[in-house]
Formats: structure tokens, C-alpha cells, sequence
């Protein structure tokens, strides 16, 4: 395949920021779910062990998988 036919990403940025309103860390994600950063436990339980989990996910930068 030819370079000038393949596109391109879909904004300018080489790596383009994480949403504002991104929720990062236990700390944050308490005050917004429970009101309160002291209840950072319960969201790691909720996240982990609880039955009904809470959804999570990771991000990961592209350099953690190069060799």
C-alpha cells in the first residue's frame, strides 16, 4: 500500500490529551460517587471484590509495551 493513501489520525495531535472530565485516581472517583475523597477504600473495594463491580478501566501509554 502506498504511504499517501493510508490515513491518517483523526485530529492533528501526535497523542492527544485525556478528556476533562476523566475521573483519575480512587481519590477523585470517591468525591464524585460517595462525596467524600476519606471513602478512597471503598472504591477499590467496589472496583475489585465487591459482587456487582464498578467498571474501571486502565490506560496504558504506548511506551509500556515497546521492547
Amino acid at each position: 500500500m502506498q504511504e499517501h493513501l493510508r490515513a491518517g489520525p483523526a485530529t492533528g495531535e501526535v497523542c492527544p490529551t485525556l478528556a476533562e472530565d476523566l475521573l483519575r485516581g480512587a481519590g477523585a472517583i470517591a468525591i464524585f460517587v460517595f462525596g467524600d475523597a476519606k471513602e478512597r477504600r471503598k472504591v477499590y473495594y467496589y472496583a475489585s471484590e465487591a459482587k456487582v463491580r464498578m467498571p474501571t478501566f486502565r490506560m496504558c501509554l504506548l511506551s509500556d509495551f515497546s521492547e
